[in-house]
């Protein structure tokens, strides 16, 4: 994955709670991130199902907006990823196709 991100410590700064949980719930997150994966999950990572249970992506996504992290870089490093594992798909496939 990304060389500087950490999971953890992207799970610690997006969750309002003051330990590590691996499986946060939508309510473990401080207002800014809950808004953001409100966002993301709806207009760049879309997906069926339920909204209640982030996943590592969506962390990791909203915790590159948190920081700064130029998002490129983060979509570009993901959709490498995504080529060298035979059992996943290609992401931001509704992302790409409002910006082209």
């Amino acid at each position: 994955m990304i060389e500087d991100f950490d999971p953890q410590q992207a799970l610690l700064r997006v969750c309002s709670l003051d330990s590590f949980q691996p499986k946060p719930h939508v309510t473990d997150l401080t207002l800014e991130a809950r808004n953001l994966f409100q966002y993301v999950s709806q207009n760049m990572i879309l997906r069926g199902g339920h909204r209640d249970a982030p996943t590592f992506c969506d962390l990791g996504f909203i915790d590159s907006i948190l920081i700064g992290r130029k998002m490129p870089y983060f979509i570009i490093h993901e959709m490498i990823n995504a080529t060298e594992n035979r059992r996943s798909s290609l992401p931001y496939g509704c992302l790409l196709t409002r910006i082209f």
